[in-house]
């Protein structure tokens, strides 16, 4: 995210590399979730700099048109939520939509794009 690279690519690589990281730990987010549940995982990531940058480069899309207006926090939600979401409930989802590993993969692997035009207007 600290790139020079234009907002929605950045967005697009991160994307990217999270889905890729789904793939190669297909429970990584189930683990997460869990140990988030029992209270061993509350690791700040992010340094705050870095959230006012991103918080500013998010309205400065919003102002361009480029997203719904919305406040920044609500942008990131929606992006984590299409990303973490699906692979967290995999086994519900799996048997519930009576697909296999293979075909989940295959709909993980699709979701760049989608998620893409869903937090982007262009």
């Amino acid at each position: 995210m600290n790139s020079d690279l234009p907002f929605k690519e950045k967005i697009a690589n991160f994307i990217d590399g999270s889905l890729q990281t789904s793939l190669q730990y297909p429970y990584l987010e189930t683990y997460i979730v869990s140990q988030i549940n029992k209270g061993s995982c509350h690791k700040r990531d992010v340094e705050e700099d870095e959230l006012k940058k991103l918080y500013a480069d998010i309205e400065k899309e919003m102002e361009l048109g480029n997203i719904e207006k919305m406040a920044p926090v609500q942008f990131v939600l929606n992006m984590i939520s299409l990303l973490v979401f699906p692979s967290a409930v995999r086994p519900l989802f799996l048997e519930n939509m009576m697909i296999d590993d293979k075909e989940f993969d295959a709909l993980i692997a699709d979701r760049k794009d989608i998620i893409l035009n869903m937090l982007f207007k262009n």
